[in-house]
């Protein structure tokens, strides 16, 4: 027997490619911060260019400068909101030479306008050396604007799969504490009751197929509440009498209200680990569970006996920063995750947006 053996538990990578779109992909400058911003460009462009293009620093021509080029900001706002959806059904180099024939052409409407509004000040022909280079420059501006969206979505496929990569990372570094846990319990089941120690491999199984499913990181709250329970029925047997066990799900549509994966599974393994199992008398023993919904969030409470005074743990354990850090990287600003141990009781209190399935899904 000197030669060891290890086990290793198969996991099938999820791979995601991270590749460009072979369509134009544009902001939303139908919104009102696009708007603005173009705006506030388009007047230090204008400062600028009166500041180095003309030789009397006057307010009527400083109000030339900003009518022109807030008159073209303006008109290419409401081309691209316009044109938006149909220049991204468009192939890539098709789309971006048709984005930069209408930023070219712009010019041309505003010279047009203007010569209408003010034909004392412009020449009656618009197809001149002035407005050639006027066309150039804007072309020119939009193969910046091109490029500068192009690195803003490379940023943005790869901030996503970087925070993929951290949230595979911090699930698998629980998967292997857990198993070792659990093929524990079922192999001291199966020296003293055969039948237990079958229907607990039978709740690990559904334990490790959720893990393990190539699918989105939510699934229905209805499927985590299932999967918890059988993880609290796997380790149940581990204590006799168990702990009391009590929930409050106030959720209208548990199957259709979406939460992480493996979200609360976790934090019943702390409470089991760092409160239950800690020392405290079977009697006193409890885990709560209280989950309500908002118009736009979801609050989850998980209640649970610690001991505390002298020899107590002070430890929370690998799964609470996991799941803290989880969350952080899913949700950002918009979640919170507060744990505080106070009387006896540890509390465990997350806030994440609240998100729906869409009709036809299934998780």
């Amino acid at each position: 027997m000197g030669e060891s053996s290890e086990f290793e538990f198969p996991r099938p990578e999820k791979r995601r490619m991270v590749n460009l779109k072979t369509n134009l992909n544009l902001p939303n400058f139908c919104s009102n911060y696009a708007l603005l911003l173009s705006l506030l460009v388009g007047q230090i462009v204008a400062t600028c260019m009166w500041l180095l293009g003309v030789s009397e620093h006057s307010v009527a021509s400083y109000g030339l400068w900003t009518l022109y080029v807030q008159s073209l900001v303006l008109l290419n706002c409401a081309l691209l909101c316009w044109t938006r959806a149909r220049l991204q059904r468009l192939n890539l180099v098709i789309g971006s030479l048709t984005l930069i024939a209408l930023g070219a052409s712009s010019i041309l409407v505003l010279e047009y306008l203007a010569n209408l509004v003010l034909p004392l000040r412009y020449d009656q022909s618009i197809l001149n050396a002035q407005t050639g280079e006027r066309m150039i420059v804007m072309a020119l501006v939009y193969v910046l604007l091109l490029r500068l969206f192009s690195l803003l979505e490379i940023l943005e496929l790869r901030s996503k799969a970087e925070a993929q990569s951290r949230i595979h990372a911090l699930q698998s570094k629980i998967q292997p504490h857990f198993l070792f846990n659990s093929l524990n319990t079922i192999s001291e089941l199966a020296a003293t009751d055969s039948e237990q120690a079958e229907n607990a491999i039978q709740a690990l199984s559904m334990l490790f197929r959720v893990s393990l499913e190539e699918s989105d990181d939510l699934h229905s709250l209805e499927k985590e509440l299932r999967l918890c329970d059988r993880y609290l029925e796997l380790e149940s047997w581990r204590f006799d009498p168990p702990p009391r066990l009590s929930k409050e799900i106030d959720i209208k549509s548990p199957e259709n209200c979406l939460i992480p994966k493996l979200l609360l599974q976790p934090l019943f393994e702390n409470a089991l680990k760092y409160g239950i199992a800690s020392g405290l008398a079977p009697a006193k023993a409890y885990i709560d569970l209280s989950i309500k919904e908002t118009a736009s969030d979801i609050s989850i409470k998980l209640s649970n006996s610690f001991k505390t005074g002298k020899g107590a743990s002070t430890s929370h354990g690998l799964a609470i920063e996991n799941t803290k850090e989880r969350l952080n990287v899913l949700f950002g600003e918009r979640q919170s995750f507060r744990v505080n141990a106070k009387d006896d009781v540890f509390h465990v209190i997350i806030k994440i947006p609240k998100s729906t399935k869409p009709k036809g899904r299934k998780t």
